[in-house]
């Protein structure tokens, strides 16, 4: 459980970074989008890109934790094998 906790929160870091950095050299005032539009956008897809790589994260690591097919392991016997040969 505390990997979970552990890999939330680097996702969560991830977001802060990304929402810190990335307006910084994708914001831009052009004829059709204006400077505060572009930075809402900037902030939105961001956001939605890391809670979407977070949910995938946590989805494969969950579905490693307890599969839904468990492996069946036969036990055969070794005598069988021996006298094949």
């Amino acid at each position: 459980m505390f990997v979970i906790w552990v890999g939330s929160l680097a996702f969560v870091a991830l977001g802060v970074a990304g929402c810190i950095i990335l307006p910084i050299f994708t914001v831009k005032d052009t004829p059709n989008v204006t400077k505060k539009e572009s930075c809402l956008l900037t902030l939105i897809l961001t956001v939605v890109a890391v809670v979407c790589l977070w949910m995938f994260w946590i989805c494969m690591y969950l579905h490693q934790l307890n599969p839904l097919i468990s492996p069946k392991h036969r036990v055969e016997d070794e005598h069988a094998h021996a006298g094949g040969r």
